[in-house]
């Protein structure tokens, strides 16, 4: 599966930062940018950094997420999943 080179864009545009806490009904809900999360975990890697040596990109989701949970006292828990082939999802 490919995507569009200005998705990112398209969705700023669209819905604000890729990062973002939103509060709704007196609840916090964390919209987290996860695609930029595993590419910036692969770049950790890459480098054979350990997690909690890494410095976070300025402005990246790392940096967010450790915003949100120092600035919520709380843990963050997500889980996505990518699809190579949306086909399979139906077979």
């Amino acid at each position: 599966m490919t995507f569009s080179k200005n998705a990112r864009r398209r969705f700023m545009k669209h819905f604000g930062p890729v990062n973002q806490v939103a509060s709704i009904g007196g609840h916090k809900l964390v919209l987290l940018d996860a695609p930029g999360l595993v590419e910036e975990d692969y770049q950790r890697h890459a480098l054979n950094h350990k997690y909690n040596e890494w410095k976070p990109i300025s402005g990246g989701p790392v940096e967010f997420v450790k915003s949100v949970v120092a600035g919520m006292g709380c843990l963050l828990f997500f889980f996505f999943a990518i699809y190579d082939n949306l086909y399979m999802l139906y077979r």
